[in-house]
């Protein structure tokens, strides 16, 4: 709307709130007082009862007042948005957006009792903030996301490593032998095979009898 229009919404608005309210305002400051009293459904009367009169849709003439118009009533969000974006970052996740903004313009209150502010400023505003609050939790949990799979593919890449070391440790290891019943045995570990090796030692009962026992043991000396 332009200013003229401005001016003709502010001069019908203070007709229809005195005249639904059977209170003579004398100015748009009172009317507005007057209309912020009223319930939602004499409310929803002015609106239809304006549209008529500025021949504007009632829908129009609703967001106009409420994100326009009646902004000239509260006091500038300006100097506080630092302070309101430490509110809404100290915020629950979970809290509706219409909670968020309501817990901040309370604890505002709280700080600067004078002030007043637009619900709807603030609203748009909280919502902005919220917003990129939640894009950067997204943002932060989707990187630990990632940090955490690579760290699960390092660590399974580092078991396989190990695992393959331990193989090739184990394949380079040398065939040893075993004797075993006056045998020679070779056991290969890394092609699970067990060779057998010709005789190449006598028996002990053959060799004592080739051995001169009397030769060697003097029974006397004992």
């Amino acid at each position: 709307m332009n200013d003229s229009l401005k001016l003709m919404f502010g001069n019908v608005f203070i007709n229809f709130v005195s005249l639904k309210t059977g209170i003579e305002c004398k100015d748009i400051f009172q009317a507005h007082q007057v209309f912020l009293l009223k319930q939602d459904g004499a409310k929803f009367d002015i609106w239809k009862n304006m549209s008529y009169a500025l021949n504007i849709p009632s829908k129009k003439v609703h967001d106009y007042y409420h994100n326009t118009w009646s902004k000239q009533f509260y006091d500038d969000i300006d100097p506080y948005r630092i302070q309101i974006q430490k509110l809404v970052h100290n915020s629950k996740i979970q809290e509706s957006m219409q909670d968020i903004v309501r817990n901040v313009i309370s604890q505002l209150k709280q700080l600067y009792p004078k002030i007043t502010l637009h619900f709807q400023t603030v609203y748009q505003f909280v919502n902005y903030q919220v917003k990129n609050r939640n894009k950067l939790n997204d943002q932060l949990v989707s990187k630990n996301e990632v940090q955490s799979s690579q760290k699960e593919t390092v660590s399974e890449t580092v078991q396989i490593l190990k695992q393959s070391l331990e193989a090739l440790e184990q394949d380079s290891k040398p065939a040893f032998m075993d004797i075993y019943d006056g045998e020679y045995t070779k056991d290969c570990t890394c092609h699970q095979q067990t060779q057998v090796s010709e005789t190449n030692s006598i028996s002990f009962n053959e060799q004592m009898q080739l051995l001169n026992i009397d030769q060697l043991l003097d029974f006397d000396s004992l």
